[in-house]
């Protein structure tokens, strides 16, 4: 498949979200962009729009796989401190591959015990939620 080269009227999309329409760059074989914001975790193709209609990808291309990443887990109710066993604590989960759409993520500890996400308070790289109380046993 050749690309137009011409990026004047071309959108450019990647999972949930949209590129930068300044940053868009085109060959007839690659097109190159910075994303206006991180995707969600999942597997997705890219979906090239043109004033003149829609360019689908071939389906004999491989989607691009944008993993979920954890890099840390802290109580920002009361910081450096173990979490209550009652539940009722603030958690910031900071990462990637988030959704702000509420019902897709969750979070549900080994002990099958959760975390209310507040959805006011996150972002797309961290993750805010009140923990349920827990058995320690």
């Amino acid at each position: 498949m050749q690309f137009p080269t011409s990026t004047a009227d071309m959108n450019v999309y990647f999972a949930d979200s949209k590129c930068d329409p300044t940053t868009i760059t085109a060959t007839t074989q690659t097109i190159t962009c910075d994303l206006e914001t991180f995707p969600k975790a999942g597997d997705y193709t890219v979906d090239v729009q043109l004033a003149l209609g829609r360019i689908f990808v071939m389906p004999s291309i491989t989607p691009i796989s944008v993993p979920l990443t954890i890099s840390g887990i802290e109580n920002f109710t009361q910081p450096g401190t173990t979490l209550n066993q009652l539940g009722g604590d603030l958690i910031k989960i900071t990462g990637s591959g988030f959704s702000l759409k509420q019902g897709e993520t969750s979070v549900i500890f080994d002990d099958q015990s959760t975390c209310s996400i507040d959805y006011s308070l996150s972002t797309d790289t961290e993750i805010f939620c009140k923990v349920s109380g827990f058995d320690i046993s």
